[in-house]
C-alpha cells in the first residue's frame, strides 16, 4: 500500500525546491511546460494539483518524467522521501561492539539507557507503521539494522513459519507479520499489535532487567523514561517476577557497621524487604498490575520416572555410606561409616564449626557438644553471637544491628549455619519421600510423576516462562486478567506484610 498522501508531500516539496529560470520556485505552469518539453502536450494543472494533494498517483509514464525533471529515482517518488544516507551504526551506537571505548565512563549508564530507549520506542513505531502500509525502502533499512542487531524470532514465529528450511532470521520474522496482519485483518490495531509482539524477542541488552533495572526505577530519571515506555503486559511481567526473585539489594548489614552508616545517611534505615516492597509499589503505581495469567508459574519439571530409579536416586544422596579417606602407615585408606546426621556434620561441618566456635569457652570443646548446638538450635542463640564478637575484638557498646554488621563481616559463622541447615532439611525430605515410594511399591505402583524444582531459579529462566505463558494468550484474556482489585488490596496491605507474605498471599491465587 502506497501512501498517497506523502507521495503527494514529497512531489510538492520538490516541485517548490526546484528553480525556474527566473530564480523561483517551480509553479505548477512552470511543471507542465517541462512535461511539455519531455512530449507530454496535454498536462493539466489540476492533474498535477490532485498528486500533490494526495488524491491520485502519477502513472508510470508521467513518474518516469517526474523522475527524470527532479533527478529522483521513481522508488523514492513512489516513497515519498529521499534515499537515506543515515548510518545506521552512528545513530544506534550501541550496535558495535567496542562503543564503549569511545565514550567517557562518567557517561555511559546513561547514555547505554538512552540508547535502549531510542531503538525499543523506534522499533516500536516502524511496526506500527508496518500495521497500516508497506515499509519505504528507508524504513525497511532500518528496521531491518534494528532486528538483526538487537531483535531476534521466538520459538513461537518459527512454528508458524512455512518455509521450514528459511534461515534467516529477519525473512522468518517478515514472512510471519505478513500472515499475523493477513490472519487478524479483521480485528481492532491493538488485537494486531498483540499478536505481532509474540514474534520476536528484545536482545538481553536491550530487555527491561529485572535484577538490574527495577532496583534503579525510583530516583533514576532514564530508567522511569524507558520503563514508561514499555508495553503494558511487559510491566504485569516485571512484577510477576517478584514471586520468585527479588531485584539487587545492598544488603547494607553485611559489610560492616562503617557501610550500614554510610548506607543510612543516603537512604535512611536499612531494613531487608523494605526496599522490595517500595520497588512493588513503584511498579504498581507506573502502570504494572497483578496479572492471573502471570501468576503461580510452574518452574518445575515433571516427568514419570520409575520408582526403583527414584529410590536409587534419594539413597545416593540421604543414606549411601559415606567414604572417609584416612592416613595410615603411610598409606591412604578409604572407609565406609553410617550416612547419619552426626556423621554427616563430622565429615562435612565438624572442622569449619570447630574453627568458627570452638575455643570460646569450654561449652564447644567436645565435638558432641558443637554437634548439639548445631542440630538443636534452630538459629545461633544470642551469646553466641557475643561471644564470637569478643572473640573477633568486636565493640558490642553499640546498637546490635552496627556490632552485627561487623559480625556478618568478619565471620561467615550465620552463612555456615544456614547453610547446614538447609542441607539437613532436604535430607529429612528425602527420607520421608523414601517411605512414601515404598509404599507405592509395595502397593504395585511401579512409576511415579516427579516433580523437580530448578535449582537455580534465575532471571533468565523466568522470563521465559513468563513470556511463554503471554504467547498463549489472546489480547482480551491478557486484558482480563489483569486483577485491579488484587492489586489496590496489595497496595493497601503491603505496609504491614514482609515479602514471604505478600507472595503467598498475592503471588500464589488462583488463576
Amino acid at each position: 500500500m502506497i501512501d498517497k498522501k506523502k507521495v503527494g508531500s514529497y512531489l510538492k516539496t520538490l516541485r517548490l525546491s526546484k528553480k525556474n529560470s527566473k530564480g523561483k520556485s517551480f509553479t505548477q505552469d512552470d511543471l507542465a511546460d517541462e512535461f511539455e518539453k519531455n512530449g507530454w502536450r496535454d498536462l493539466s494543472i489540476n492533474a498535477i494539483a490532485l498528486w500533490e494533494s494526495g488524491k491520485v498517483l502519477p502513472n508510470l509514464d508521467k513518474l518516469e518524467i517526474l523522475s527524470k525533471i527532479y533527478g529522483r529515482s521513481i522508488d523514492e517518488i513512489l516513497d515519498g522521501e529521499d534515499e537515506s544516507t543515515v548510518d545506521y551504526f552512528d545513530k544506534y551506537f550501541i550496535a558495535k561492539k567496542d562503543w564503549l571505548s569511545k565514550f567517557s565512563v562518567d557517561n555511559l549508564y546513561q547514555l547505554r539507557n538512552e540508547q535502549i530507549k531510542l531503538i525499543t520506542t523506534r522499533f516500536k513505531k516502524l511496526i506500527k507503521l508496518r500495521m497500516n502500509r508497506n515499509f519505504t525502502r528507508n524504513e525497511e533499512s532500518e528496521f531491518k539494522f534494528l532486528f538483526d542487531h538487537f531483535y531476534r524470532v521466538s520459538d513461537y514465529a518459527v512454528e508458524i513459519c512455512n518455509v521450514e528450511t528459511e534461515e534467516d532470521e529477519y525473512q522468518i520474522f517478515k514472512n510471519d507479520l505478513v500472515f499475523v496482519l493477513l490472519k487478524n485483518k479483521n480485528n481492532s490495531s491493538e488485537e494486531k499489535y498483540w499478536e505481532i509482539q509474540k514474534l520476536y524477542l528484545e536482545s538481553d541488552e536491550l530487555r527491561f532487567g529485572f535484577v538490574r533495572d527495577v532496583a534503579d526505577l525510583q530516583g533514576v530519571p532514564i530508567i522511569q523514561e524507558r520503563f514508561n515506555e514499555l508495553e503494558i503486559w511487559q510491566k504485569d511481567l516485571l512484577l510477576a517476577m517478584f514471586q520468585y526473585l527479588t531485584p539487587f539489594e545492598e544488603n547494607a548489614d553485611k559489610y560492616g557497621a562503617a557501610y550500614l552508616k554510610r548506607y543510612e545517611a543516603r537512604n535512611g534505615e536499612f531494613i531487608p524487604g523494605e526496599k522490595h516492597k517500595k520497588e512493588i509499589i513503584a511498579l504498581i503505581k507506573c502502570g504494572a498490575m497483578l496479572n492471573r495469567n502471570f501468576l503461580n508459574v510452574n518452574l518445575k519439571t515433571s516427568k514419570s520416572i520409575r520408582i526403583i530409579d527414584r529410590l536409587k536416586e534419594l539413597y545416593d544422596y540421604c543414606l549411601k555410606p559415606i567414604e572417609v579417606n584416612i592416613r595410615e602407615d603411610s598409606k591412604n585408606k578409604t572407609y565406609l561409616i553410617e550416612n547419619n546426621a552426626k556423621n554427616r556434620f563430622i565429615n562435612n561441618y565438624y572442622f569449619e564449626f570447630k574453627n568458627l566456635i570452638n575455643g570460646l569457652d569450654d561449652s564447644y570443646d567436645d565435638l558432641d557438644d558443637l554437634y548439639r548446638f548445631v542440630s538443636d538450635n534452630s538459629e545461633i542463640p544470642e551469646n553466641v553471637y557475643l561471644k564470637i564478637s569478643k572473640k573477633e575484638k568486636i565493640d558490642t557498646n553499640r546498637e546490635r544491628k552496627y556490632w552485627l554488621a561487623d559480625l556478618k563481616l568478619r565471620s561467615p559463622i550465620i552463612d555456615s549455619f544456614s547453610k547446614y541447615k538447609k542441607n539437613e532439611k532436604k535430607i529429612v525430605d528425602g527420607l520421608n519421600e523414601i517411605e512414601e515410594l515404598k509404599a507405592k511399591l509395595a502397593n504395585g505402583e511401579r512409576y511415579v510423576i516427579h516433580e523437580n524444582e530448578s535449582t537455580t531459579i534465575d532471571e533468565k529462566l523466568l522470563f521465559t516462562q513468563l513470556n511463554n505463558a503471554k504467547v498463549k494468550l489472546s489480547y482480551e484474556q491478557f486484558l482480563n486478567g489483569r486483577d485491579k482489585k488484587l492489586t489496590n488490596d496489595l497496595l493497601k496491605e503491603i505496609d504491614s506484610l514482609n515479602l514471604t507474605t505478600i507472595r503467598e498471599k498475592y503471588f500464589r491465587v488462583e488463576k
